[in-house]
C-alpha cells in the first residue's frame, strides 16, 4: 500500500506526461522533506517555533489518512499539495542560495513545462480523453433552451448528467436547492430538466438522446425534427 501511495505522488492517477507537480518536482520535493526534517529538529533543540513542522504535520497526515481508504486516489489527497509545493521551494532556495543560476532555471523549467501542459491539455488530451469533458451534451443543452420548451427530457447516460446542463443553462443556485429531485441519491430532475422519461410523448418538451433506440424512433415517428451535436440528438416538435 505504501509502495502504491508513492505512485501516487510521483504521478499516477494523474496525466502520465506531466505528474502531479510536473515530474521534475518529485526531487526536489525529497529533498525539500530532507531539509524540513532537518530544520525542525534544529527548532526543536533550540525551542524554537517554525513552518516546518505545519507542513511536516500536514503531509504525514493526509499520507496516514489515504492508508486508510480503500481505493486511495490524488483526488482524495488535494492538501498534500500545499506542503509539497513548500518543500518545492525550500529545495530551490536552498539550491538557489547558493547557486543563483538554480533560480533563473528554475523559472525556465516550469514556465517550459507550463506551455508543453496547455497545449497538451487543451488539444490533444481533450481529443483523447473527450468523455471528461462531454462538449457535446453542452452544445445540445444549449440549442435546447433557445427552443423555450415547457420541459427538457434527457438520457441519463453520463456520470452526473445534470451537471453538464447546469453549465449550459445557468440556473440560479436557489432554484436548483428548491427543485431538484434525488432518487437513490442520483438527480433525477430538477427545474424543468427531467433525466428520466415516461412513455408519453410531451410535443411541448424537447428530447436529447445519446443514442437511437426506441424512444428516438417513436419520436421520429411522431413529427419530432432531430438536430444532431456529436454523439447527442436533440429532438422536438415544430409547432405548425
Amino acid at each position: 500500500m505504501i509502495f502504491y501511495l508513492l505512485k501516487i505522488f510521483f504521478g499516477y492517477n494523474t496525466i502520465e506526461k506531466f505528474g502531479t507537480l510536473y515530474k521534475v518536482s518529485m526531487p526536489l520535493v525529497i529533498i525539500g522533506i530532507t531539509f524540513s526534517i532537518c530544520d525542525l529538529v534544529n527548532s526543536i533543540k533550540k525551542k524554537k517555533k517554525g513552518i516546518d513542522i505545519a507542513m511536516i504535520t500536514v503531509f504525514v497526515t493526509v499520507f496516514i489518512i489515504l492508508l486508510l481508504i480503500i481505493e486511495p486516489n490524488i483526488n482524495k489527497a488535494n492538501a498534500i499539495y500545499i506542503p509539497m509545493i513548500y518543500f518545492i521551494a525550500k529545495a530551490i532556495c536552498f539550491i538557489g542560495d547558493r547557486f543563483k543560476i538554480v533560480y533563473v532555471l528554475a523559472i525556465l523549467i516550469y514556465t517550459v513545462n507550463f506551455l508543453f501542459f496547455m497545449d497538451y491539455y487543451f488539444d490533444e488530451y481533450t481529443k483523447k480523453e473527450n468523455y471528461l469533458f462531454e462538449q457535446d451534451i453542452m452544445d445540445a443543452t444549449k440549442f435546447a433552451e433557445s427552443l423555450n420548451k415547457d420541459n427538457v427530457y434527457i438520457e441519463n447516460c453520463l456520470n452526473q448528467t445534470y451537471i453538464y446542463t447546469l453549465i449550459e443553462n445557468k440556473l440560479d443556485s436557489k432554484e436548483f436547492i428548491e427543485t431538484v429531485k434525488i432518487e437513490n441519491n442520483i438527480v433525477v430532475g430538477y427545474g424543468n430538466y427531467r433525466f428520466y422519461y415516461s412513455n408519453d410523448i410531451d410535443k411541448d418538451g424537447v428530447y436529447l438522446l445519446k443514442t437511437d433506440n426506441d424512444k428516438y424512433w417513436n419520436l421520429i415517428n411522431n413529427g419530432f425534427e432531430q438536430k444532431v451535436f456529436g454523439n447527442f440528438y436533440v429532438l422536438y416538435y415544430e409547432n405548425n
